[in-house]
């Protein structure tokens, strides 16, 4: 071969080796030659012209003598050297018979000497599958020169299809029929892994490409070698702009959580690929220009040293898009901070408990004022923060509130009182409202928020109280015991002194004189005046001691209004008073205690008989159109009750005016028992008043009543019975007015307002004022209160203290001036020292100790004489 055709095949090194089977491999590579080149596989004489390796492989019977092999080694000893070949050689005839094949063919197709002897044809081996390939690709190599990588599946004698690889020639030698000569080296395990490495490649690219988590290969070098199509949706970068390049060339900028620029050697990828150690879940923010925003970023890398590298030859860096988590956790945190703020703030204990673990996992500040231990004593204490600090008697309700929160509702609060040891040994009451905070994945209530509020003063006090009551009500019980006692030991030598009396006065003749028989009489109804305070009052104590009971059962309405009115006829004989009852029909019993009943119907009837000198009385019956009782009413057209009184009379001892007692006698103490009759027996009753005109007690009897009443009576209804009924009559008089919208009527304005802290000085004033005439006087305690009823009743006059707390007299005076709907109201200023009277010169002046005759004359002068 000459030179020419050599160019750029590598040599074969000299064989220095004699052994036969370097010796071979010698001679096998100085011989092989393909298309007047140097091939390792196709063999042709390269070195021998005596003989070609065609002439050897196509006829066998032209072997070469020994000469021949003794001057060139001979055809032989080449024959020899491919039968050990490690490649397949067949020799194959244009009809396909196979004339030769190596040691190496036959044993690794199965089949022996004896096969190819019998005419073993080449196309019958072809794998059924492959056949069309193999004929095809037979035929071109009968038809054309070499042909180089060629791959041909064959089937062994038992039926397994190799895969063979290599090159096949077609030529014929001195005139010779032409054969095809192959060499092939079988691939099949080589195919089957390669097939095996697409298929995991295939199936690795489909996974990847199916991740919801962006996925990236980076080169040592940091240069982005590829991406998924989440990656790019996670980057906002198609992956044509990020593959090929450097991370650090990409036009984003990273930065921390805190929003710091991240260092190049902070970075998860750099970390891992210098390291050698992968990175797991590193939050990083990426600032995207194209964007114009920040997207936050979570990256887990994995460093891959290929084989034979000792540090990382790739990174794999896995990343997914946490910005909405990043910004509910940026959220909570400062929620938690607002929190912990908030609980710092709080001067009540802010706690929470893990319910499952039973132990303290936050606390404010608040502990350690209020307990004496610190957030950090309370945690470490765990589960025995309950034993050893709640009190033993309350363990049991604290571990069962615990229990009831586990079943709670989100946004249910449950309230308990307890007490905790203080780190002085003292108990603390504690009133704590629990709800739930969170809950686990499953929804189990996990953390407890509480609010703890210390309540110890609170409940010295209502202990004290208690205390308190329980005195009073002893010395209230003691009191009626001691006065129920008495009653017999009162009421016996009165009875006789009334009894006597009344013996001389129908035994008188000419025994006495006139003057004497005066004497008895005054006796006499005297006697009967205390009998009746003294009934009074020992009814009043047993009200008040609560020995009175109540016996509830059907009572007949009519039958008991028809015996109460029958009962005072007497008393009106010689009267121009007609007392009339009014019964509607049908009427239905109602349920109470009749005896109690009757005697709030006599009071009502006697105080209206005591109090009319003429005209009518009318005791009804109001029902509904079913006859069931709705209320009782009893008027009159008697003298009336002034508004500013109509509390007033349901007091101990108080009638309607000052005189009225020395004018119509009584103890004063008819409504104040008829009142605690209707409260004993859960009732209503309203007052309906006017002077001059009549007045109108309702006692109601179920629901809400309508409005009936008479013609001639004040449509200003109060309330007397209740808590109500117990206040002072001047705040409650003057508070009835509240509703009316606007400026108050003429008619309805106080007298005098008298502003004073000093309650027995307002006392002493509003007495000195009643006794003027004036007898609606409203109170006020302190400026403040003083400009809210001025405002609201515009009273004609103001007396008025200048030393008094929170606004002073000065103060009140600077508003009444500054207010146009006050300034012309008249104010006496009723001051101690001259010093504070020095500025009052405008106005009256009166110092103080009053007397009766120095508040007269200026009421006289700006109300007018009464």
């Amino acid at each position: 071969m000459g030179k020419a055709a050599t160019a750029g095949v590598r040599r074969p090194r000299r064989v220095t080796d004699s052994s036969p089977r370097a010796v071979a491999a010698g001679a096998y590579r100085r011989h092989i030659t393909v298309g007047g080149r140097w091939s390792p596989l196709l063999p042709h004489f390269r070195d021998e012209p005596s003989t070609s390796l065609r002439q050897v492989l196509v006829s066998p019977d032209r072997a070469p003598g020994p000469e021949s092999f003794a001057a060139g080694r001979g055809d032989a000893y080449v024959r020899g050297l491919l039968q050990d070949a490690g490649f397949l050689i067949q020799v194959v005839a244009v009809d396909g018979r196979i004339l030769f094949a190596n040691e190496s063919w036959k044993r690794t197709l199965g089949y022996d000497d004896a096969d190819l002897a019998r005419g073993l044809v080449l196309h019958d081996l072809f794998a059924p599958t492959s056949r069309e390939e193999g004929a095809a690709l037979f035929a071109r190599t009968l038809a054309g020169g070499p042909l180089q990588g060629i791959e041909m599946t064959l089937c062994t004698k038992e039926g397994r299809e190799l895969v063979l690889e290599g090159e096949s020639d077609c030529s014929s030698e001195d005139g010779g029929p032409p054969v095809v000569r192959a060499i092939l080296r079988d691939v099949t395990v080589e195919r089957a892994r390669s097939l095996y490495a697409q298929q995991v490649e295939a199936r690795y690219a489909a996974i990847v490409e199916s991740l919801a988590e962006g996925v990236a290969t980076i080169s040592r070098q940091g240069v982005v070698t590829s991406l998924n199509p989440s990656g790019e949706r996670i980057l906002g970068l198609a992956a044509r702009h990020v593959i090929g390049r450097r991370l650090l060339d990409l036009d984003w900028s990273t930065v921390r959580e805190d929003g710091t620029p991240l260092p190049r050697g902070e970075h998860p990828v750099f970390h891992a690929l210098r390291t050698g150690a992968g990175v797991r879940d590193a939050v990083v923010g990426l600032e995207r220009p194209q964007h114009a925003d920040r997207v936050w970023i979570s990256v887990s890398v994995r460093p891959v040293a290929y084989e034979g590298h000792s540090s990382a030859s790739v990174a794999i860096a896995s990343f997914r898009d946490v910005t909405e988590q990043h910004a509910t956790a940026a959220a909570l945190r400062e929620s938690q901070q607002r929190f912990e703020r908030m609980a710092a703030a709080t001067p009540d204990i802010v706690y929470l408990i893990d319910i499952i673990s039973v132990r303290n996992v936050y606390a404010n500040d608040a502990l350690s004022r209020i307990l004496g231990y610190t957030p950090a004593e309370a945690q470490a204490m765990g589960e025995g923060l309950f034993t050893m600090l709640v009190h033993p008697d309350d363990i049991p309700r604290v571990m069962e509130n615990l229990g009831r929160i586990t079943q709670a509702a989100d946004g249910a609060v449950l309230p308990l009182e307890y007490r905790m040891r203080h780190r002085d040994g003292g108990w603390r009451w504690l009133y704590s409202r629990d709800t739930v905070f969170s809950r686990m994945p499953d929804g189990r209530v996990h953390l407890l928020l509480g609010v703890a509020t210390d309540v110890t003063a609170m409940k010295e006090t209502e202990r004290e109280l208690r205390v308190a009551k329980e005195r009073a009500e002893e010395a209230n019980r003691v009191k009626g015991d001691f006065l129920a006692s008495m009653s017999h030991e009162l009421r016996t030598p009165l009875n006789s002194v009334i009894g006597f009396a009344n013996v001389l006065l129908r035994n008188t003749g000419d025994r006495f004189t006139e003057r004497e028989v005066e004497f008895l009489q005054r006796i006499q109804g005297n006697g009967r005046h205390l009998l009746g305070l003294i009934n009074d009052v020992l009814d009043l104590a047993k009200v008040e001691s609560g020995r009175l009971e109540v016996t509830r059962q059907p009572v007949a309405l009519d039958a008991l209004v028809r015996d109460v009115a029958a009962s005072f006829e007497p008393q009106l004989i010689g009267r121009a008073i007609a007392l009339r009852t009014e019964l509607p029909t049908p009427l239905a019993q109602v349920v109470s205690d009749e005896v109690k009943l009757r005697q709030i119907l006599v009071n009502l009837v006697g105080n209206a008989v005591k109090f009319t000198m003429r005209g009518n009385i009318v005791l009804r019956v109001v029902a509904d159109a079913e006859g069931m009782p709705q209320y009782i009413e009893v008027a009159d057209t008697g003298i009336g009750i002034p508004r500013e009184r109509q509390v007033a009379v349901f007091q101990a001892f108080v009638q309607g005016e000052s005189g009225t007692a020395r004018t119509y006698g009584g103890t004063g103490l008819g409504l104040t028992i008829t009142r605690s009759l209707v409260e004993l027996l859960g009732l209503r009753m309203t007052l309906a008043s006017q002077p001059g005109v009549g007045t109108s007690f309702r006692l109601q009897l179920a629901g809400d009543a309508p409005d009936v009443s008479p013609p001639e009576a004040s449509e200003t209804i109060h309330a007397v019975a209740g808590a109500d009924a117990a206040k002072g009559s001047a705040g409650m008089s003057s508070d009835a007015h509240s509703s009316a919208p606007g400026a108050p009527a003429e008619a309805d304005r106080p007298d005098v307002l008298v502003v004073d802290d000093d309650p027995d000085a307002r006392a002493l004033l509003a007495h000195l004022i009643g006794e003027a005439g004036f007898h609606y006087v409203v109170e006020a305690a302190s400026g403040r209160d003083a400009l809210e009823k001025a405002r609201r009743l515009r009273p004609r006059l103001v007396t008025l203290d200048l030393v008094m707390p929170d606004i002073d007299g000065w103060g009140v005076i600077d508003a009444f001036a500054a207010d146009p709907e006050l300034r012309d109201i008249p104010i006496i200023v009723v001051s101690v020292t001259p010093d504070e009277t020095r500025r009052a010169a405008p106005m009256a002046l009166v110092a103080k100790p009053i007397t009766r005759d120095d508040i007269i004359p200026l009421l006289a002068q700006v109300l007018g004489a009464r």
